[in-house]
C-alpha cells in the first residue's frame, strides 16, 4: 500500500520522515488488523497547546497596553481640565475637606497650614475657589492674616483668565484682599512696598484694578505715601491695555474706567501732596507736555493743582507764580475744550476758558517777581480771548461765565496800553501816539461790541471795570501828552500842541460818548487855550484823579482792621511805590474774587476788589 503525502495536514508533515519510497510486497498468506486511526487533536496535541499559550500571551499584553492607554488618556484629560480651571469630583471634596477643616479651627487659631496645601494644588479653579471661600461672606477674610496673606496675594497674581476664571475674578478678589488687610491694619508701608513690588508680574487688567483701588480707597489714603505712588505710576506708564472694568471686590463694577484715568489719579497725588521747588515745576512741565495724559486730564490736573497751591497760599510766592506760568504755556497748546475728573462715579464738566480765566486773573494779581513780562500776559490774554469768542455763554446769576468773557477783553485792552507805555521812549513821535489812541479806542469800541449782559449781579460791575481800564488809557495817555506838549512849547511847535490837543478832544469825546463821563471840567470855559498853549488843564486832571483815589483807599482802609494802619500813610505824604505794593497784596490775599466761599461772596468781592484796585493803579500812576 503505497501512503499518497499530499492528503495529509500541513501540520503533519513536520512528524513524517521523508525517505525514499520503498515498495513491499504483502503477504498474502496472513494479513495484518489495520491500526486506529489518531484524531486531529491527538496527532496536533503539542502544536495547538503552543499556540494557545503564544495567543493567550498576546492577549494579554494588549489588554495591558489597551488598559496603559486609557490610563494616560484619561491623565491628559483631567491635566486638560485643570488648566482650563474646571471642577472634577476630586477637586470638590478637596475644597470640602479645606472649608471643614478652616471650620474646626478656633477663634485664635491660625488657618496658615491649611491655606498653603491647597494653593498648592494644580487645579486653578480649586485655588480660585477657596480664595472667594476665604474673602466671601462666609468667612468674610477673618482666616487671612499676616503669615498667609502673601501666599495669597501670590496666587491670584499667578492665575490666568480662562473659560472658567474671567479676569474680573481676578482683579475683584486682589482688591477684596487688599482692602481685607487694610481693615486689619496688615497694610504697613511695608506690606505696600512689597504689592507694588510685585506688581509688574500681573496682568495690566490687575494692575490698573489695583492701582485704581489703591489710589481711591479711603483705606489707601492715609498709607499710600508719595515715593510708592511714583512707583506705581512708572509701572501704569507701561501699561498696554487702555480701557478697563473697575471691580472694587464688591458686586458693583465700574465700566469703561481708562488707564489715563489711573495715571491721572496717581499725578493729582503726587503733585497735591508735595513741596512746591524747581524739581515739582520740572516734573509738572514734562507730564504736561507728555502723551501719558489726555488734553482734558491736563486740564483737571492743572485745576486740581491750581486750588491746592491756592488754598495753602503758596500761589502767592515766588515759586507759585512760576508754577502758574508752567500751566498757563501748557494751557496755551491744549486742545480740549472741556474737562472733568476721570474714573469717578460722578463728575462735572467744566470750561477749559474758565480755568484760563482764573490762572490768568491769579497771574496777572500776585506777580510783583516779575515773573511774567507784560507781553506774555498780552499773548495770554489775546489768546483768552480767541477762546471766549467760540465758548457757549452761561448766563447764571452766579457762577456763569459772562464775567469772565467780558473781563478778558477788559484786560487785554489794559495790557495793549500797558505794553505800549512800557515801550514809551522819548523819540516816540506824537503821530506813534495818535496812532496808538486809535488803535485803543477802536478796541474799546469792539470790547463794547462784545460786551454780554443778561447777568444781574455783574452787569453794572463789567460796566465799571471797563471804565476804569478806560480811564487808566486815559490816564496814560495824558501823561505822556503833557510830557509832549512841554517839549514842544521848548522848541515852540505850535503843530505839535496843536496835534496834541486833538488826540486829548478825541479821548474826552469818546469817553463822553461810549462811558457817560459827561462833559470835562479840564477844559477853558472859554474854549481858548491857557498859558502853557493847551486847552485842557492836565495839572488840574492828575491833581483831581489822585485825591479821588486816595480817598477811596483811605475810607476802605480805616473799616478793616488788618489793613487800618495804611490809612494814615494814603493821606500823608509819604505815599510811595513800597507802601502801595505792601497793601494791594496784602488787599489782594484777603478780597480777591478767587478768595470768596460762594457765589455771593464772590461778587461782593469783585466789586471791591475793582475799586480799590483801581484806586491803587491810580496812585501807582500819579505819583510818577
Amino acid at each position: 500500500m503505497t501512503l499518497n503525502v499530499r492528503e495529509i495536514s500541513r501540520i503533519d508533515k513536520k512528524n513524517i520522515n521523508f525517505k525514499a519510497e520503498q515498495k513491499q510486497e504483502v503477504k498474502e498468506t496472513q494479513p495484518e488488523e489495520p491500526k486506529e486511526e489518531k484524531s486531529f487533536y491527538e496527532r496536533n496535541k503539542k502544536a495547538l497547546i503552543a499556540l494557545g499559550t503564544i495567543g493567550a500571551a498576546a492577549i494579554a499584553i494588549g489588554t495591558h497596553h489597551y488598559i496603559k492607554g486609557r490610563n494616560i488618556t484619561k491623565t491628559a484629560e483631567q491635566a486638560a481640565d485643570e488648566a482650563a480651571g474646571k471642577m472634577s469630583k476630586k477637586a470638590k471634596n478637596v475644597l470640602d475637606n479645606f472649608k471643614n477643616n478652616l471650620d474646626k479651627l478656633g477663634k485664635d487659631d491660625d488657618a496658615t497650614d491649611i491655606i498653603k496645601p491647597i494653593l498648592a494644588e494644580n487645579n486653578p479653579k480649586l485655588k480660585l475657589e477657596a480664595i472667594e471661600y476665604l474673602l466671601g461672606y462666609e468667612t468674610n477674610g477673618k482666616y487671612i492674616n499676616s503669615n498667609n496673606w502673601e501666599n495669597i496675594f501670590d496666587t491670584l497674581v499667578s492665575l490666568k483668565p480662562s473659560e472658567n476664571i474671567k479676569p474680573d475674578q481676578i482683579s475683584g478678589n486682589i482688591n477684596k484682599l487688599y482692602e481685607t488687610i487694610a481693615e486689619k491694619d496688615i497694610a504697613t508701608p511695608e506690606v505696600l512696598d512689597k504689592i507694588i513690588a510685585k506688581l509688574p508680574q500681573a496682568s495690566d487688567d490687575v494692575k490698573l484694578n489695583l492701582s485704581q483701588h489703591l489710589i481711591i480707597t479711603h483705606f489707601s489714603d492715609s498709607k499710600l505715601n508719595r515715593e510708592q505712588a511714583k512707583k506705581i505710576l512708572d509701572i501704569l506708564n507701561n501699561v498696554k491695555q487702555e480701557k478697563f472694568d473697575y471691580h472694587p471686590g464688591t458686586i458693583i463694577f465700574y465700566k469703561d474706567y481708562s488707564a489715563a484715568g489711573v495715571r491721572y489719579h496717581y499725578n493729582n497725588r503726587i503733585f497735591k501732596e508735595a513741596k512746591i521747588d524747581e524739581d515739582y515745576i520740572k516734573d509738572l512741565k514734562n507730564v504736561l507736555n507728555s502723551d501719558k495724559l489726555a488734553d482734558d486730564m491736563k486740564l483737571q490736573l492743572m485745576d486740581d493743582i491750581y486750588y491746592n497751591i491756592y488754598l495753602k497760599n503758596e500761589g502767592e510766592t515766588k515759586k507759585g507764580i512760576k508754577l502758574i506760568k508752567e500751566m498757563l504755556s501748557a494751557f496755551t497748546q491744549n486742545k480740549a475744550v472741556t474737562y472733568s475728573v476721570p474714573n469717578s462715579l460722578f463728575s462735572f464738566k467744566h470750561d477749559k476758558f474758565d480755568l484760563g480765566c482764573k490762572l490768568f486773573s491769579h497771574a496777572n494779581t500776585y506777580d510783583s517777581y516779575n515773573i511774567f513780562t507784560t507781553e506774555e500776559k498780552l499773548k495770554i490774554a489775546q489768546n483768552l480771548k480767541e477762546i471766549a469768542k467760540n465758548v457757549k455763554v452761561n448766563h447764571a446769576e452766579l457762577g456763569g461765565n459772562v464775567h469772565n468773557i467780558n473781563n478778558i477783553y477788559v484786560e487785554e485792552l489794559n495790557l495793549r496800553s500797558k505794553l505800549f507805555f512800557e515801550k514809551l521812549t522819548p523819540k516816540t513821535s506824537i503821530d506813534d501816539l495818535d496812532k496808538f489812541t486809535d488803535e485803543m479806542l477802536n478796541g474799546y469800541k469792539e470790547a463794547k461790541k462784545h460786551f454780554i449782559k443778561g447777568n444781574k449781579v455783574f452787569d453794572e460791575i463789567d460796566e465799571k471795570l471797563l471804565q476804569y481800564t478806560f480811564s487808566h488809557f486815559q490816564l496814560d495817555t495824558y501823561h505822556a501828552l503833557m510830557q509832549k506838549r512841554l517839549y514842544c512849547l521848548l522848541k515852540r511847535d505850535f503843530e505839535g500842541i496843536k496835534k496834541i490837543n486833538e488826540i486829548t478832544d478825541k479821548i474826552e469825546k469818546f469817553g463822553q460818548e461810549h462811558f457817560n463821563t459827561g462833559k470835562s471840567r479840564y477844559y477853558n470855559k472859554s474854549g481858548k487855550t491857557n498859558s502853557s498853549g493847551s486847552k485842557f488843564n492836565f495839572n488840574d486832571f492828575f491833581n483831581d484823579t489822585t485825591k479821588k483815589a486816595k480817598s477811596t483807599l483811605s475810607e476802605f482802609l480805616k473799616k478793616d482792621d488788618a489793613l487800618k494802619e495804611f490809612a494814615q500813610i494814603v493821606e500823608s505824604d509819604k505815599l510811595d511805590k513800597t507802601v502801595l505794593k505792601n497793601i494791594k497784596r496784602k488787599f489782594a490775599v484777603k478780597y480777591h474774587p478767587d478768595k470768596a466761599k460762594d457765589d455771593a461772596q464772590r461778587a461782593e468781592y469783585t466789586k471791591i476788589f475793582q475799586e480799590i484796585n483801581d484806586a491803587i493803579e491810580t496812585l501807582e500812576k500819579t505819583l510818577k
